[in-house]
């Protein structure tokens, strides 16, 4: 089973994200704007993921997973979906947002099964300089 903790240090993956430069300082100040969780399969973290909130009714949904998320996908989308009409009613939300890389077809699928839309393309907006799409949810009231 898929289980929510908050969490404010997220170290429970470091391992796992700790190849990409300054990924922990950037989870703390997004979880600072909003939330931040830690997702576990049974003892195994799986997965970090949050919302930034950007202005009165609207949050950027930030997602990181481990290769661990292939032994539990469905309870991971089922608790996910959960998560994020807790953060819509948490935030009183209007639209969710996010950005994917350009190339990340898995993550581009997850979403559009989500409900996001492709809005369009960003050039160049990741740290990396890769293009991005971005996407959103409009939630309904």
């Amino acid at each position: 089973m898929v289980n929510y903790q908050k969490s404010h240090v997220l170290t429970e993956i470091r391992d796992e994200l700790g190849k990409i430069d300054g990924i922990n300082e950037k989870i703390q100040e997004f979880s600072d704007l909003g939330v931040a969780y830690t997702i576990f399969n049974k003892e195994i973290p799986i997965a970090v993921c949050g919302a930034a909130v950007l202005w009165e009714g609207v949050a950027d949904v930030w997602f990181l997973t481990t290769h661990h998320i292939d032994k539990c996908k469905f309870h991971f989308y089922r608790e996910v979906i959960m998560g994020m009409e807790h953060i819509k009613e948490l935030f009183n939300l209007h639209r969710i947002q996010c950005s994917v890389e350009f190339d990340n077809e898995r993550s581009m699928k997850w979403l559009e099964t989500m409900g996001f839309k492709r809005e369009g393309l960003m050039i160049e907006y990741g740290p990396d300089r890769k293009d991005h799409y971005r996407y959103a949810l409009k939630c309904h009231s």
